[in-house]
């Protein structure tokens, strides 16, 4: 992977890092995910922001994370994103 993308997934990653410094703020960095639920009712400020995902009840438990806190949020898909396919997954969950 190139540099120039590899700076702006580290970017992206540290952006929502940087959210966990709101009040209630979580920050999600395991095995399956990184980035951060807050509390604000923006998908701005939630989300994950890198995945690691092996299996289709991978995505139904990173997601399950904000369902449980009533968190609106967004899922960023980048090269390194696993699965490759994600973004079909995502789509056939709405």
């Amino acid at each position: 992977m190139s540099a120039l993308i590899d700076d702006a997934e580290r970017i992206l990653r540290e952006c929502f890092a940087s959210f966990a410094q709101y009040p209630g703020a979580t920050l999600i960095d395991d095995a399956l995910a990184s980035g951060v639920i807050t509390n604000i009712p923006i998908t701005f400020f939630s989300g994950i922001a890198a995945t690691r995902i092996e299996n289709e009840a991978d995505i139904d438990r990173v997601a399950a994370r904000f369902r449980e806190r009533n968190a609106p949020f967004r899922w960023w898909l980048t090269p390194s994103t696993r699965p490759h396919d994600l973004e079909t997954h995502l789509l056939a969950r709405g």
